[in-house]
């Protein structure tokens, strides 16, 4: 557990990779971005340039905070999830631009995991 925005206590939470506990992970996860302060990695910036081009970007405030909120959320995936075909979703998030990974909207991270869940179950092909 650990201290969120006011000083509440926030429980870190998990998920198995089942479909079945897919849609309580994801609004639980935002929950737990908003609550841990890292909520802003995983919105879409009203400015296209309010998002940093790569982990190197810190060109002004909002950019550093991005990549800091951007930190907090791979990690708190990385923790987050469990089993190795869920946790394959990580490191297909990692690039040379981003080698942390990418969580932010543009990412599109929840979609992936959704995508990989369906792609393990019925055999779809690759997401482009």
């Amino acid at each position: 557990m650990g201290e969120g925005a006011e000083g509440t206590s926030t429980k870190m939470l998990t998920f198995d990779g089942s479909a079945a506990n897919y849609q309580r992970f994801k609004l639980r996860f935002r929950a737990y971005a908003n609550a841990k302060n890292f909520l802003l990695a995983l919105s879409r910036p009203s400015i296209s340039s309010a998002m940093p081009k790569d982990y190197k970007d810190t060109a002004t405030e909002t950019k550093k905070k991005f990549l800091k909120a951007n930190s907090n959320v791979m990690s708190a995936y990385t923790l987050a999830l469990e089993g190795d075909q869920v946790f394959q979703i990580i490191a297909g998030a990692m690039t040379e631009d981003w080698p942390e990974g990418l969580a932010s909207w543009k990412s599109n991270m929840h979609r992936r995991i959704l995508y990989q869940l369906l792609k393990w179950k019925l055999n779809w092909p690759k997401l482009q």
